[in-house]
């Protein structure tokens, strides 16, 4: 199931921000970071990710978010074996 571009936005928040904080943000730092979004339009992009099987959370509470999905990286894959395997 596809996802829109504002569904995409948050979850690259989320994704980036776990990785730099090692907890989700809160509901004030989401409705900064998504353009003044109010909490009731993220909870909708959440639940929407939700139900793409992106992310699973409960009770409403942005720390309980847990990434099901990862974004996909653009990036190859570096065997560091080739050298030995080629050579």
């Amino acid at each position: 199931m596809p996802i829109t571009d504002a569904e995409r936005k948050l979850f690259q928040i989320l994704y980036n921000y776990f990785g730099s904080h090692h907890h989700m943000p809160e509901w004030n730092t989401l409705k900064r970071s998504m353009a003044g979004r109010s909490k009731e339009q993220i909870i909708l992009l959440i639940d929407a990710l939700e139900k793409a099987n992106y992310l699973k959370w409960e009770n409403e509470d942005p720390s309980t978010i847990a990434m099901l999905k990862f974004p996909n990286s653009k990036t190859q894959k570096v065997d560091g074996q080739r050298y030995f395997k080629e050579y």
